[in-house]
């Protein structure tokens, strides 16, 4: 499975996509806490490699994606250096090449953020 960023952009294991541990030397850190634009990214990479795995358990590929929309985001809460944080995507309904999925980051037992994103997706 492969998502097409690289590093410094690419944050998750593909073949992990579910967990992220916030490392100390993140491009994306102020005061010891993850800036939370860089959650919005998790969930985005996350929500890439469940579609891609979505897709290839179809026998199909994805050619090209992009986050097309987020609605409903919502912050609760800040990620620190260390902490590890459970990314989850809820696929919901696609309508031709768009695909929405609700996305919600918890780290310590609690809920940090949360969206309804809605990807275009062109298949292979």
């Amino acid at each position: 499975m492969h998502i097409p960023h690289q590093p410094p952009m690419l944050w998750i294991d593909p073949g992990s996509s579910t967990s992220y541990r916030v490392p100390g030397d993140h491009p994306f850190l102020r005061d010891g806490f993850l800036l939370r634009t860089a959650m919005i990214e998790l969930l985005a990479q996350s929500a890439a490699c469940q579609m891609a795995v979505e897709a290839a358990g179809r026998g199909r590929k994805i050619r090209e994606g992009r986050l097309a929309a987020i609605g409903g985001l919502t912050f609760h809460g800040d990620a620190a250096v260390g902490e590890t944080l459970t990314l989850r995507i809820i696929p919901g309904a696609a309508f031709g090449k768009l695909s929405r999925v609700r996305a919600t980051v918890h780290g310590g037992g609690r809920l940090l953020a949360e969206a309804e994103m809605t990807f275009h997706v062109e298949l292979e």
